[in-house]
């Protein structure tokens, strides 16, 4: 199994009606497997996932269309493959957003100012 599948399965275990075995239709056609990886990665509100409906693709691909041009990220979803590069690019923009918010979080040091004695 790719290290790319194995993420997306990792991210998606737990959730309801999302089952991920390879990048294809099946896996990826309603538009649920998505949003669960948006909504892990921070890139769907809680209330947006709970909006979703898995017998309704359509309408949760669309609000994914959203979320991913909130976010600048592509939606390609032509074939197999197609859905691989993108939730590739998905994966190294998450992993590289992680990486500058967590910097861009930490408190610098304070430098404290010792008086002489």
């Amino acid at each position: 199994m790719s290290e790319l599948l194995a993420w997306c399965k990792q991210l998606v275990r737990g959730y309801d009606d999302v089952h991920v075995v390879d990048f294809s239709n099946v896996s990826f056609g309603s538009g649920m497997a998505l949003a669960a990886i948006l909504h892990e990665t921070g890139g769907l509100t809680v209330w947006e996932y709970a909006e979703l409906d898995p017998t309704r693709p359509d309408e949760t691909l669309h609000t994914i269309g959203i979320a991913c041009e909130r976010l600048g990220l592509p939606l390609d979803l032509g074939s197999p493959q197609r859905t691989q590069q993108c939730v590739a690019n998905w994966q190294n923009y998450f992993r590289g957003g992680a990486q500058k918010q967590s910097q861009s979080t930490q408190q610098p040091q304070q430098q404290t100012t010792r008086k002489p004695p």
